[in-house]
């Protein structure tokens, strides 16, 4: 007993060591010893994964060294020793996402707004520098003897910031008492015309982003506003005050269409939001049908395995070995069968194809000139079953039909069937062999009903 055990010992150790057993070996063990082992490898498994994490975990512990040039990411540990985490919006002090919103949306207008203000004031220095400029100058001194002591007064009296108004007074204060031709006069009404063009007020018009001007009564002048103070310091607060005040209109308009522009976005947001939720309860309500009508066939497959499974029937000694004679075999088909309804259909009515207790060579006779596929079903006197009689060309096959404890065909016959009937239309789409292809195609009735299904003599 000692060196059995040591042996089995053995055994097992190499069995853990290779992780691995012999189909042999694990052929001669029965289920309980089949699962020992199994927990023995599982247990060993288990044992060796627990050796290899502490290894890597005493790996990971030790310092690495860093290569020079390498760069390399470490973040930053909280005090658990995890990587340090911030959920934004858990913090007291953090802003919510509409206040972030709203921020970003702000400084985005104002920024487009002084940009905007920026391309308006380069328009307009040049639409002022085109209207303050005195172009007929060079006319002037090609038609009047103008010398340099009477040219210096002019330049030195004209000032940039100052009015149209004061500009044209000066200029005819200057100009000699000559008569102009009709020409020369168009030219000065010309330039009346663009005088009283920039006293007229000006207003920004700053519809769908475009900048241009339009002339509004009531409205300051902007040349007047620039031309009260003729130092640069007065007009550059004056023109710093007027962009102020342009970007904050402008800002404001440009918050109010991001404003709108956001909430449209959310009314589609809400609405797509609201269409895919139909089309997710279509689509929930369509897969609980088919989920439902799976079960339904899956219940109907489970009953129809069951019927054809082979049932649990307790031993009947009178079907031991082989029939002794017909007289037995009468006797346990009107027994055991004929209370199956074997040889009856739903309305206990003989079904075509049983003959009852017939000989072999009288069920060829009853298949002669048949075509292949005819088929009858016969009492057998070898087993306590039946024979099926198929026509196969020029000649007839039989097989055996084992009774109990259900139907099924010998030798092979590996399904198993509820009743008879079950077996027989099941081999009409299924052939018997593989290599013959035997299906049960039509059946052969007999002369009369069978003397086996009528009732015994009292």
């Amino acid at each position: 007993m000692p060196c059995g055990y040591k042996r089995v010992s053995t055994m097992l150790q190499q069995i853990l060591r290779d992780m691995w057993v012999d189909p042999e070996i694990l052929a001669e063990l029965d289920e309980t010893q089949k699962q020992t082992l199994f927990c023995k490898m599982r247990e060993e498994q288990v044992r060796r994964w627990q050796l290899w994490d502490e290894k890597i975990g005493k790996e990971d512990e030790r310092p690495k060294c860093q290569k020079n040039g390498r760069k390399q990411v470490q973040f930053l540990t909280g005090e658990d020793g995890e990587p340090w985490v911030w959920v934004m919006g858990e913090h007291a002090n953090d802003k919510s996402i509409e206040t972030i919103l709203a921020e970003e949306a702000q400084e985005k207008a104002i920024a487009q707004a002084r940009e905007e203000v920026q391309q308006l004031r380069k328009s307009v220095e040049k639409e002022l520098t085109q209207l303050i400029e005195y172009k007929p100058l060079d006319d002037l001194e090609q038609k009047f003897d103008l010398s340099p002591k009477t040219i210096d007064p002019l330049e030195d009296t004209l000032e940039i910031y100052c009015t149209v108004d004061e500009l044209r007074q000066r200029i005819e204060e200057l100009e000699p008492d000559v008569k102009l031709s009709d020409k020369e006069l168009e030219i000065r009404d010309e330039l009346a015309d663009k005088a009283d063009f920039c006293n007229d007020s000006l207003k920004l018009d700053l519809n769908k982003n475009t900048l241009h001007f339009n002339f509004i009564e009531g409205k300051r002048d902007v040349l007047q506003d620039m031309g009260v103070n003729s130092s640069g310091d007065g007009v550059s607060v004056l023109v710093a005050a007027w962009e102020r005040r342009v970007a904050a209109a402008r800002a404001g308009d440009i918050l109010r269409g991001l404003k709108a522009r956001r909430a449209r976005a959310n009314r589609i947001a809400q609405h797509n939001a609201l269409s895919h939720d139909a089309t997710w309860r279509d689509q929930e309500r369509k897969a609980k049908e088919a989920e439902a009508s799976m079960r339904e066939i899956a219940r109907a497959a489970r009953e129809a395995h069951r019927r054809s499974s082979n049932i649990v029937a307790p031993p009947d000694t009178t079907q031991a070995g082989k029939p002794p004679n017909r007289e037995s075999v009468m006797e346990w088909f009107r027994t055991h069968e004929l209370n199956r309804g074997v040889g009856l259909d739903e309305n206990n009515k003989p079904v075509e194809w049983f003959h009852g207790l017939i000989s072999r060579s009288a069920a060829e006779t009853a298949l002669a000139g048949r075509p292949t596929g005819s088929f009858l079903v016969r009492l057998s006197e070898r087993v306590w079953g039946y024979a099926v009689t198929y026509r196969a060309g020029a000649r007839c096959k039989h097989y055996l039909v084992e009774a109990a404890p259900a139907y099924r065909l010998l030798p092979t016959g590996h399904v198993t069937h509820y009743t008879l009937a079950d077996l027989i239309n099941y081999h009409k789409t299924v052939p018997i062999t593989e290599t013959g292809g035997e299906l049960l195609l039509e059946a052969v009735a007999p002369l009369s009903t069978p003397d086996i299904l009528c009732a015994p003599p009292s």
